[in-house]
């Protein structure tokens, strides 16, 4: 009756609950157990949810507080690699050492079977005989495979649907979400709300958004996510090309690949211990592009659940990226766009200062700043040549920090100054561009 029971629940899709009470009822009046538990696998979310169980009294339980992560539940990774139908420990507080007044105490035999479809390791059944005594026989063990075969494929069809209706709630959200951050002109709010969305559809646990200078080659971080799960900012997070070939960002960007991931960061880079991905082994990266520019790049990783990043995952997040990476390029242009009318308005403030006055040390100064805050550089240095045209005589310039600095009481001969100034002085007339000073 149990048997027809659980054959009959796969094509009424009978809740799944029901088919794991069945299930535990199984392992009680079929097999004749003391205790049984189910606990499922979540490799989606990498946990290990228990479902029902046995309590030291015999009596049915409710464990669906029973919470773990499923890298660091040793039955489950033996079951899942090794490919075994079930696991039997002959004295399982002994190798255990399970202390009194642990849950476990004073379990010896103890059997966890697989839960499983062709190609799916989907939990475990484990049962004990605590209560009895009575050690296990392993012919008991594989008089429930049948049933719990009948039981994977329910919880298998299950798993499929409330997958599938995951993935349209999150397709929905992310071109929802989408539409909202290609309307934001705020390039810092773009990329801390794209930071947040892609943590919210619930499949990875860390993302660092990073945006894209193709003329200098370096990735520069905006905001990521640190080894806790917190949010941080990243923007002392600068990444020159080497860098990024040394963490296999690069060849997204070099060669427009759509993303990459890989399965063990850790030890496919040979990571030492004190470097801040260390321990990472599920890593995926995606270059935001707009056309052939990329103007960004999403990096994710699953470090505190080490739960699996697949193909179906990133490929989620592609038409979401893609509306990113064009909410970022329209935020640069109007930032830059921004800047250009500042400085125009800033020079022609100062083109007005600089008309009125009569003061040349003054006249000066006010030079030099236009020069900064109009044209954008850096730093700026003015110097005066001298009537004979033998000095260069220091005005205003730029100290290392940015700072405006008084440089009157600086003054070098010509002759002397270097091969670049003379020729700049008297043979280019009005500039030089030089690529490399300092190499120079």
């Amino acid at each position: 009756v149990l048997f027809r029971s659980l054959a009959s629940s796969i094509h009424t899709q009978t809740d799944l609950n029901e088919v794991l009470l069945l299930l535990y009822r199984v392992a009680q009046e079929i097999g004749g157990f003391d205790r049984a538990s189910i606990f499922l696998h979540d490799q989606e979310s990498g946990f290990v949810r228990g479902v029902w169980g046995t309590d030291r009294e015999g009596n049915l339980v409710d464990i669906r507080e029973h919470i773990f992560i499923a890298e660091e539940d040793e039955g489950l990774n033996l079951l899942c690699h090794s490919g075994l139908p079930y696991l039997f420990i002959e004295d399982f507080e002994q190798r255990y050492q399970v202390a009194p007044g642990d849950a476990m105490y004073g379990v010896h035999n103890l059997a966890q079977i697989a839960i499983r479809t062709e190609n799916r390791l989907l939990g475990y059944l484990c049962v004990d005989n605590l209560l009895s005594q009575r050690p296990i026989n392993e012919v008991e063990i594989r008089l429930l495979i049948p049933f719990i075969q009948q039981a994977a494929l329910v919880i298998h069809n299950t798993h499929l649907r409330a997958e599938s209706q995951r993935a349209k709630e999150r397709q929905k959200y992310l071109e929802e979400i989408g539409a909202s951050i290609r309307a934001n002109t705020d390039l810092d709010a773009i990329m801390h709300q794209v930071r947040d969305v892609v943590l919210q559809i619930g499949v990875f646990d860390r993302a660092g958004i990073f945006l894209y200078d193709a003329q200098r080659e370096l990735l520069h971080g905006t905001w990521g996510t640190d080894r806790e799960g917190k949010i941080e900012s990243i923007a002392q997070q600068v990444f020159d090309r080497p860098t990024a070939e040394s963490l296999d960002l690069w060849r997204v960007i070099e060669h427009r690949l759509p993303y990459r991931i890989i399965e063990n960061m850790t030890e496919a880079l040979q990571l030492p211990t004190e470097h801040f991905m260390y321990g990472v082994a599920y890593h995926a990266c995606l270059p935001m592009i707009v056309g052939e520019e990329v103007v960004g790049l999403l990096a994710v990783d699953t470090l505190p659940t080490k739960r699996r990043i697949t193909s179906k995952h990133t490929e989620m997040l592609l038409p979401f990226v893609g509306q990113a990476a064009l909410a970022i390029r329209n935020a640069r242009m109007l930032e830059e766009r921004q800047r250009s009318l500042d400085r125009q308005r800033s020079l022609s403030l100062l083109a007005s200062a600089i008309s009125t006055n009569t003061d040349l040390k003054e006249l000066l100064r006010l030079s030099r700043e236009a020069i900064v805050q109009g044209a954008g550089f850096d730093r700026a240095g003015i110097h005066l040549v001298d009537e004979a045209g033998d000095l260069m005589l220091g005005t205003w310039g730029t100290d290392r920090e940015g700072n405006e600095e008084d440089i009157h009481g600086h003054s070098n001969s010509i002759l002397h100054a270097g091969h670049t100034t003379q020729l700049t002085v008297t043979e280019y007339g009005r500039y030089r561009l030089i690529d490399d000073y300092t190499g120079r």
